[in-house]
């Protein structure tokens, strides 16, 4: 499971790179739309204004959204890498335990008081 989330996180780092590219693109055509209201009516211009200003808004709240996937991404894996770490000891502890208890089958524990001694000693 930790690996299933290291990778999404991989990927979406990747994909966080590639906006880079994508940014480009964005910037170019923005430029393209400056360069066309030089050229346009005055009619039309404000249309223009508005189309360009949607688009960088629209980038601007994907970026924010990705960064935001991208947190939550880091923050599971590291919450799945904390439980298999916890999941890790206590396994550990119950290999331990099941141990002292299959040594305490062949002992004799012959009062409550003794049988109390030993399942403190059993406590990690």
């Amino acid at each position: 499971m930790y690996q299933y989330y290291r990778s999404v996180l991989l990927l979406v780092c990747v994909q966080t790179a590639e906006m880079a590219v994508g940014e480009g693109k964005l910037n170019a055509v923005i430029q393209l739309g400056d360069k066309l209201l030089a050229s346009t009516a005055v009619s039309g211009r404000e249309a223009i204004r508005l189309q360009l200003a949607g688009a960088r808004m629209t980038w601007n709240q994907l970026l924010k959204d990705v960064a935001e996937h991208c947190l939550q991404c880091r923050e599971r894996v590291d919450a799945v890498q904390v439980f298999t770490e916890s999941l890790a000891r206590l396994n550990a502890w119950l290999d331990q335990a099941e141990n002292r208890l299959a040594h305490a089958e062949k002992c004799s524990i012959e009062t409550p008081f003794q049988c109390k001694n030993y399942l403190k000693s059993l406590q990690v």
